[in-house]
């Protein structure tokens, strides 16, 4: 009789992963990762005692491969413009991971610029964004949110409706609306 195989955490996760790339977070359980592990649920209870956990961790795997992705993509003059189109990509071609990172009930902060400010990318966004515009850290903070809001909300509706926006659209929208607002910055500096 051959040795069991170990089914670990790790294991357990990536399966979830996957899982979610082709059904969506809706279908993991412990029987659809039991399933394509070849194991019984017991395994996976004994990593994860609740479902909650189970896909609290595969959210974070997935936040965690995609903020890597970001850092690896990173080969133009503007890692913010490159960051933003990743996400747009994201939800053009995986659809239940853009879901599962940005629109699902694990995505958990007290607000959304704190949660946004867990991830290293949008820390080194933050920094590109107050060198260029010369801005202190309160307006730094408040363009990084609304910029972000913008573009989580085109990929919203690139990733759960038929519209589509090419890059050059979402790159002249978010360009255009972050020149609006440092403008607005400025202007609103004159009148104190």
């Amino acid at each position: 009789m051959p040795p069991s195989t170990k089914i670990t955490k790790e294991m357990i996760l990536e399966t979830g992963y996957e899982l979610v790339i082709t059904t969506g977070i809706e279908s993991v359980n412990s029987r659809s990762i039991a399933k394509m592990l070849g194991c019984s649920t017991q395994p996976i209870f004994s990593q994860f005692p609740s479902m909650e956990e189970l896909k609290r961790g595969i959210h974070d795997l997935a936040c965690k491969k995609f903020e890597h992705d970001v850092f690896c993509q990173d080969n133009s003059d503007s890692f913010m413009r490159s960051s933003y189109l990743k996400v747009i990509d994201l939800a053009k071609n995986q659809k239940n991971i853009f879901k599962l990172i940005y629109l699902s009930e694990h995505c958990i902060g007290e607000n959304f610029i704190n949660t946004r400010m867990n991830f290293e990318s949008n820390k080194k966004i933050w920094h590109e964004i107050k060198l260029k515009y010369q801005i202190n850290d309160n307006e730094c903070s408040d363009i990084l949110e609304r910029i972000s809001l913008l573009v989580q909300g085109i990929a919203t509706l690139i990733a759960t409706s038929n519209i589509q926006y090419r890059n050059e659209q979402v790159i002249a929208i978010v360009e255009n609306t972050l020149e609006d607002i440092v403008m607005g910055i400025k202007e609103r500096r004159k009148k104190i």
